[in-house]
């Protein structure tokens, strides 16, 4: 397990992001009862009254499900110090260098 954690925190976020949804949607359609709670989880919380609008937040739900699985690795590669952020443009240190440069400009 470590090692694979270690192979995708070597790959930038956006890759990650990528496989995520389609991992995401993966586990939706393989987990019957997994799709089953997360439709009615979403119905019962009343965000959407409208069935396009239920869609909309069930798929949205899904990609960002498969895509936070996957930042674990990401995050805990940059972290631990298991691989140099220096070779990926989407590293959490140039995230807050570009908010900072924002907020002072």
């Amino acid at each position: 397990m470590v090692i694979l954690f270690d192979l995708l925190a070597r790959l930038p976020l956006s890759v990650l992001h990528r496989l995520g949804t389609l991992i995401g949607w993966v586990i939706y359609v393989a987990s019957s009862r997994y799709a089953a709670r997360l439709r009615e989880n979403l119905q019962s919380a009343g965000l959407e009254r409208s069935q396009a609008g239920l869609r909309k937040l069930l798929h949205a739900n899904i990609r960002e499900s498969g895509k936070g699985v996957l930042e674990l690795p990401w995050c805990g590669g940059v972290r631990w110090g298991r691989w140099s952020p220096a070779s990926s443009n989407a590293t959490a240190g140039n995230v807050l260098k570009r908010r900072k440069h924002k907020a002072r400009g």
